[in-house]
């Protein structure tokens, strides 16, 4: 499925249906299914954004299931949740979304806000060789990582993110640069970046890398 999205939800309300019919004038090829397995189950060889809608009284069990799979790392993932609820954005993004849009969305917004993850995922330079800094190693598109031979499990924006820190070999890069390297805008609401920081501060734990605050001017990766 090139340029494809998998559209993850129980129901099939008015609203999924525009979204689905915008993304597909978008020309994404839309597949509909009705779990979080089944969405593993139907993905493609070639990258396809996942977007899933966590609503509901068990919202982000899907959620968990599709960031704790081992393929994690082969696609980006779209949350949607319920209306304006800044709470369900943070949790969304604490457990590994790639970006989150919150009711009332617009179908034209999340259209093209998934077509931009879906081309920065496939922009990603992908090379046979590892890149190495100090302990870590990355493969070329940073999806995978290990320290000193230990694997992290990460989702593909915290792969992404270690991969800008680590090639400035302890420089800072600017929340802007760090911003734009992984959302390519402004992120999904102003705490997303801090929320992507805590995360991975908390994966690196244990680890000869140090994810370091440079106040008022950005983050660097100590190693």
């Amino acid at each position: 499925m090139a340029d494809g999205v998998l559209l993850v939800s129980a129901g099939n309300g008015p609203e999924l249906r525009a979204l689905a019919a915008a993304l597909g004038r978008d020309r994404l090829e839309v597949t509909e299914v009705a779990n979080a397995g089944a969405a593993l189950e139907a993905l493609p060889g070639e990258p396809a954004v996942v977007i899933i809608d966590a609503t509901g009284p068990a919202a982000f069990d899907g959620v968990r299931q599709l960031v704790t799979d081992p393929s994690r790392g082969r696609f980006p993932l779209f949350v949607l949740t319920g209306p304006d609820d800044p709470i369900a954005r943070v949790v969304a993004l604490e457990l590994g979304a790639d970006d989150v849009a919150s009711r009332p969305w617009s179908t034209r917004e999340v259209a093209l806000r998934a077509r931009g993850l879906l081309r920065r995922w496939q922009a990603r330079p992908v090379t046979e060789g590892a890149l190495r800094y100090g302990p870590l190693t990355l493969d070329g598109s940073g999806a995978n990582a290990s320290v000193d031979g230990r694997a992290l499990r990460l989702s593909s924006l915290e792969g992404q993110f270690l991969q800008v820190l680590a090639a400035r070999h302890g420089a800072r890069a600017s929340r802007e640069e760090i911003e734009v390297a992984l959302w390519g805008r402004s992120p999904a609401g102003e705490r997303a970046l801090d929320t992507a920081v805590k995360r991975l501060r908390r994966k690196l734990e244990g680890t000869p890398l140090r994810l370091t605050t440079v106040r008022g001017a950005g983050f660097r990766l100590d190693f």
